[in-house]
């Protein structure tokens, strides 16, 4: 049956699904970071998955246990996916806007993408032995889910996945810090899209012509705006807190040893979401012109 809220959620997965592609196109058109890109993608993934449900009428109970194995595991695949590339993306962050000097475009990518192949692979393994072993996953109302025991998800998202957001928090921050430090050296930009203004991962091979500051304001010629240092920071602090809300109902049901509540919780609302939070922060576009520019002629 569906209620309200199941109605609402989907509603809203629907629309992060049509944000999440927008965003991974047109920074794919515009050559921008892959790291968002990525990101963006396995959004609109996660969103379909969730539409699996609809066969069944979100009546899970009635689905082959094989397709709600499926759709659990993948569903925690997407997040720890999400995640590593979010991580990936606070450090070049922190790279970019304060260590840029000391940091090469060759290794970081390179370690970016050995990350975000091999960590989701390894945490989703030890995540299907332990479910396999304990039949952790159950139907739930939206979605099939590891639920029970509910220990099991400390090797999914919600739990040492999660320690990634610690790191990528604290990079933010000092981020964060130096950008509102130096605002006054950031170029001002008004005819730039906001995708456009994110820097890309190539320009780390750039390097300051006069200064290893890369705040002074001889180092103008990286091009940093302050809209784009602003939104990717922005990205990389909310993105965190975000998830840290996502999990309290999963920490909740270990703390006090009981399954996971089949019923809407926190986590359904941060999934439902993740892509309308992406398009605003990434995508949204301040100038039509330039849009349509890309979209054209890519």
């Amino acid at each position: 049956m569906y209620t309200i809220t199941l109605i609402i959620i989907y509603c809203l997965t629907f629309l992060s699904l049509l944000c999440s592609i927008y965003v991974a196109l047109f920074l794919y058109r515009s050559k921008k970071n892959y790291l968002i890109a990525l990101y963006a993608a396995s959004v609109a993934i996660f969103s379909v998955n969730i539409f699996l449900s609809f066969i069944w009428k979100n009546e899970l109970n009635r689905a082959p246990s094989g397709l709600c194995f499926f759709q659990a595991i993948f569903l925690q695949y997407n997040a720890i996916f999400q995640m590593s590339c979010a991580f990936c993306f606070a450090i070049q962050t922190y790279a970019q806007l304060v260590l840029f000097h000391q940091t090469t475009s060759n290794t970081l990518r390179k370690f970016f993408i050995c990350f975000i192949i091999l960590y989701p692979m390894i945490m989703t393994s030890i995540l299907i032995v332990l479910s396999l072993r304990n039949g952790a996953v159950k139907p739930r109302r939206l979605n099939c889910d590891v639920t029970d025991p509910a220990w099991v998800r400390l090797f999914g998202w919600s739990g040492i996945n999660q320690l990634l957001s610690i790191p990528g928090t604290i990079l933010s921050a000092r981020t964060a810090y130096e950008v509102y430090k130096h605002m006054d050296l950031l170029l001002r930009s008004s005819d730039t899209s906001s995708a456009e203004e994110i820097i890309t991962q190539d320009s780390t091979n750039q390097r300051p012509k006069f200064s290893r500051d890369p705040f002074s304001k001889k180092s103008k010629s990286y091009n940093i705006t302050r809209a784009a240092a602003i939104r990717m920071v922005t990205f990389s602090l909310l993105f965190a807190l975000i998830n840290v809300f996502g999990c309290f109902t999963s920490f909740a049901a270990i703390l006090k040893g009981v399954s996971l509540d089949k019923e809407i919780s926190s986590n359904d609302w941060v999934g439902a979401t993740l892509g309308i939070f992406v398009f605003i922060v990434f995508g949204w576009p301040h100038n039509f012109k330039k849009v349509k520019q890309v979209w054209l002629n890519g």
